[in-house]
């Protein structure tokens, strides 16, 4: 099986590696020089689509898939003012290299640089407005330019060579980065990991194996070192089987739930069911959009902001579920061990799928290399949607419209057309939890669809 785990993103085919590995890149150790057009795009894709993949704070980040800590810039003052910050007097002011896609969008970068950094490199206390600079620095949170060295840019042949510089990095920079073995190996043998290049495991092996070196990070300081506040117990059938039965919607099609329907709550069932008792019949039909249903269900359900991911990858229900899923794909001509071995690794990729599909869509974030969920976003998003469905209920209201993107808004979350499966399953869960009261005025609800964004709930209540 070959390894994967020193990839932390990938997405068209380029490899987005963990930040151990980026000493070996070409770009890390160095002041690379760039364009201000390149920065800011560059900057804007970093920040939607990888940022997520990396660990808050970082000293670095993604240009393509190459590591930045360092850079140089040049481009022409195009403003310029005073501010204190604290005690120190800053210089904010922007630049412009006239590198943009179009000439009526510029492409200006916000720059920060302390006056006694400016007197100390020999410029006037002056504003520098119409001035070339070029300048050394680092990005920093607020998309600025920390400047660490400035100088004016005082001849052509200074600026022309600047240029040619950018240009030859600019071109190393639009390949994508690709790590060699040697040095694969190299960083993996001088890492307390035990992974040699003929090391075998599967994704399960390995979650396993950091659970155990990382379980002072997963448990908290409040409680004894093993123990955590995750819903590791199976979720009851009946209650799987609603989430299941209801999930299935596209276009227009109406989903309904009754709140009277069950004859016993989620909690009760749990304490009648035998633990040895089989959760899921055998000759359950799942499919993988039910088993992307009940983990997000799972996930919904968490307390903690951050949860292990092997704990959910071995959820008793989830883990039923996704062999039932796959007992159907596997050749029964296959030996048993093959079966067994097979199994184990299709069971680690759907889950990977699954959980990448979560974070893509900025809902989840995964963390330390793969071992901690964070749920943050998610959590937002349940937090909103039972807000709404609350006031719904206790106005007293037949229907409700449920907008999906204007929940993404309240929450800062980009709204894209494949959250709707997601928000809908959220507010699912928020209908459920306000209709399960027994003293609840709402007999049972249904959603229909009403365009790409929003949906309508409808409530029946009680006589």
């Amino acid at each position: 099986m070959p390894r994967w785990d020193h990839i932390a993103y990938q997405t068209e085919g380029v490899d987005y590696y963990i930040p151990v590995l980026f000493r070996y890149s070409a770009t890390f150790e160095q002041k690379v020089p760039c364009f201000v057009g390149d920065l800011t795009r560059g900057l804007e894709k970093w920040e939607k689509e990888i940022q997520r993949y990396y660990p808050n704070g970082s000293a670095f980040w993604l240009l393509g898939n190459h590591p930045i800590r360092k850079l140089t810039v040049q481009g022409y003052v195009v403003s310029w003012k005073w501010k204190f910050i604290g005690e120190i007097d800053y210089a904010l002011f922007k630049i412009d290299d006239c590198t943009r896609e179009a000439a009526d969008i510029a492409s200006l970068l916000p720059c920060k640089c302390s006056k006694s950094l400016i007197l100390q490199n020999g410029l006037p206390n002056i504003n520098l407005s119409g001035c070339q600079l070029k300048m050394h620095g680092s990005m920093n949170k607020y998309r600025e330019l920390d400047v660490e060295s400035i100088e004016v840019c005082t001849g052509v042949l200074k600026e022309v060579g600047f240029w040619r510089m950018a240009m030859q990095w600019r071109e190393v920079l639009a390949e994508p980065w690709v790590i060699d073995e040697k040095a694969l190996n190299e960083a993996f043998l001088s890492q307390d990991e035990g992974l040699g290049p003929n090391t075998t495991y599967n994704f399960v092996h390995w979650l396993e194996r950091e659970a155990y070196k990382s379980e002072m990070q997963i448990s908290g300081e409040d409680r004894p070192s093993g123990t955590t506040q995750e819903l590791l117990l199976p979720m009851d059938l009946d209650y799987v089987n609603s989430v299941v039965a209801d999930g299935n919607w596209c276009g227009n099609e109406v989903v309904v739930e009754s709140a009277n329907d069950r004859d016993s709550s989620p909690v009760e069932a749990r304490q009648l069911a035998d633990p040895v008792v089989e959760l899921v019949s055998q000759k359950s039909d799942f499919s993988l959009s039910d088993y992307r249903r009940l983990l997000t269900e799972y996930l919904i359900c968490q307390r903690k902001n951050e949860i292990s991911m092997l704990n959910t990858f071995r959820n008793p229900t989830l883990m039923q579920v996704l062999r039932s899923l796959l007992r159907g794909k596997c050749e029964i001509s296959r030996k048993e061990e093959e079966e067994q071995q097979q199994e184990d690794e299709e069971a680690s990729r759907v889950f990977a799928q699954a959980v990448a599909r979560l974070a893509d869509m900025g809902v989840a974030r995964v963390l330390a290399q793969g071992r901690i969920l964070n749920l943050q976003m998610l959590q937002f998003c349940y937090t909103q949607a039972s807000a709404r469905i609350a006031v719904l209920v206790a106005m007293r209201l037949n229907t409700g419209v449920l907008d999906f993107e204007a929940l993404c808004n309240s929450v800062n979350l980009l709204y894209q057309k494949p959250l709707n499966g997601i928000l809908l399953d959220i507010y699912k869960r928020a209908l459920r939890c306000a209709t399960e009261n027994p003293n609840s005025l709402v007999r049972s609800w249904w959603i229909e669809m009403s365009s790409s964004s929003t949906a309508v709930v409808h409530f029946v209540r009680v006589a």
